[in-house]
């Protein structure tokens, strides 16, 4: 009797020892059905290990004492400084019987390159380790897994061989991370990658439209800075998506584009806000867009990434405060000529703090989510809106000088370019308008939308004088009609037309008429 009982206990023993291996099944990730997508982000599946042994993709190797981990997670935790090789192995027993269609697995962002064995054979890799490294550590991991290295209703091990570009962060430290139906889990990174293309339509779309304005309408060169920045931002967007190693899996070449878009995207939209705003440059923005050059140089004639991320870090990051703190000066002078400039103060506010927080981000001060890109989408969208507002006042004005017939004496003068020729027509009807006031070149551009410089510049190509000379004139011509009455005295003409004294009204007066004002009542008279 008793031997029959211990037989039985040793029995029920080898069975529940079978069936729940003590050993394997400490932290073993089990798959109950192929056809559904487990996720194991944040569950303590995974064992590390520094060092690079071969043995380490082996199966049945013993990795009872390595530390256990979860995903993602910056080796530099467990091993601080350690800037070598690291291993991770994962347990996982799937059901009893094989799949119909491909498994795959999903393992998030690595840095930098990877080898990914299953069951000791390997499968799949992203870059090249030393010596001759290719890096690639901004691509989402997703590995297809044989159907017939599978183990069915065993324990199967994934090994996982990584070494690190950085410092920190180092190994799959960011990210998802799935095992599913592989063509599944494709499609699933690719719907969420098209809906960041979000971004990218967007600036595409405002690009298209001021480039339009552009080239078939004037030589407005806000325009022109405007549309390009937003042309490259949506180049930024689109290499920061997955959806560029659908065209090339160069990642080399794709990184280095990158950088060299997003050291251009500050010097444009630096341009822009000087042409737009009609403010003049100072020795900082040569200085700004010298070391733009620098940035951009160095990167295109080196295949380093970590000497881009030193450039990006302590030499063009810095700098890009001036084109905002500058935007931010130019906005706020002039909110008393230009009211929407409002909410362009208010974005620029929001983008500079931002971009100190992305910054810390970076640098790793604190631990936050990156909040620049939506900002800077916030300010794009803004001065688009504004800028299209800006478009059609602009032809609301040209049409209303066109219906009060002053088309006429602008048919002889020489076209410049359509919307320009527009924007100085309206120039000289302001002067005209409101020759009484004070009025300046940087005042008429203001209104305009146009440099100040480059106004003054095409206002004495198309008219033959400066803009002071054509108000001057203007101001001599009503005086002229004015002193057809005799009882209106010269002083009170000459402050009536706008001149501030009597001395600078003669002076004026005889230089455009060969007379002082006497002398032309008087042959008026005769």
């Amino acid at each position: 009797m008793k031997k029959n009982i211990s037989i039985l206990i040793i029995i029920v023993a080898v069975i529940a020892f079978t069936r729940h291996p003590a050993k394997s099944d400490a932290h073993v990730l089990s798959i109950e059905e192929f056809d559904t997508i487990i996720e194991f982000s944040h569950i303590r599946v995974v064992r590390l290990q520094k060092g690079d042994n071969p043995e380490y993709a082996r199966r049945f190797f013993d990795d009872s004492s390595w530390h256990v981990i979860s995903l993602p997670s910056d080796w530099g935790q467990v091993f601080p400084g350690w800037q070598g090789v690291c291993w991770y192995r994962m347990h996982v027993r799937f059901p009893s019987t094989l799949p119909s269609h491909s498994l795959g697995i999903q393992l998030g962002v690595i840095s930098d390159v990877d080898e990914l064995y299953f069951n000791g054979v390997k499968i799949a890799s992203s870059g090249t380790f030393p010596p001759h490294r290719r890096s690639c550590y901004d691509k989402i991991r997703i590995y297809e897994i044989p159907t017939t290295l599978i183990r069915s209703g065993a324990v199967n091990v994934f090994a996982l061989r990584v070494a690190s570009l950085f410092p920190s962060p180092s190994g799959p430290y960011t990210g998802e991370f799935f095992l599913g139906p592989f063509m599944q889990l494709q499609r699933n990174l690719l719907a969420r990658e098209f809906f960041t293309m979000f971004f990218v339509v967007i600036y595409l779309a405002v690009s298209l439209y001021f480039g339009i304005i552009f080239f078939l309408h004037a030589v407005e060169k806000d325009n022109l800075f405007f549309s390009l920045a937003t042309l490259l931002s949506a180049i930024y967007f689109f290499f920061r998506t997955q959806i560029k190693y659908l065209i090339s899996d160069n990642f080399l070449v794709m990184k280095k584009l990158e950088y060299i878009v997003l050291f251009l995207i500050f010097s444009l939209f630096l341009e822009f806000m000087t042409y737009y705003t009609a403010r003049k440059r100072y020795v900082a923005h040569y200085f700004f867009h010298a070391i733009t050059l620098l940035g951009v140089t160095s990167v295109a004639i080196s295949n380093n990434p970590l000497a881009w991320n030193w450039i990006l870090k302590n030499i063009i990051q810095p700098t890009w405060l001036y084109p905002v703190v500058y935007s931010l000066y130019v906005v706020s002078i002039g909110l008393r000529s230009r009211r929407e400039l409002v909410f362009l103060l208010v974005s620029f506010f929001i983008l500079t703090l931002t971009l100190i927080n992305d910054i810390l981000v970076n640098r790793a001060v604190y631990n936050f989510i990156s909040l620049s890109s939506y900002a800077y989408l916030l300010l794009i969208i803004g001065i688009a809106y504004i800028m299209h507002r800006r478009f059609v006042e602009l032809k609301k004005r040209i049409e209303s000088a066109h219906r009060s017939g002053r088309e006429a004496e602008f048919s002889q003068k020489p076209r410049i370019g359509a919307e320009t020729e527009e924007k100085l027509k309206i120039a000289i009807c302001i002067i005209e308008e409101k020759f009484t006031e004070e009025i300046t070149r940087e005042s008429l551009a203001d209104e305009v939308g146009m440099n100040a410089d480059y106004f003054g510049k095409l206002f004495k190509q198309y008219t033959g004088k400066k803009t002071g000379e054509y108000l001057n004139e203007v101001r001599v011509r009503k005086a002229q009609e004015l002193l057809l009455d005799p009882d209106n005295s010269i002083a009170n003409i000459a402050f009536a037309v706008g001149f501030e004294s009597l001395s600078t009204f003669y002076r004026v007066f005889q230089k455009y008429t060969g007379r002082s004002p006497q002398e032309f009542r008087k042959k008026q008279k005769d």
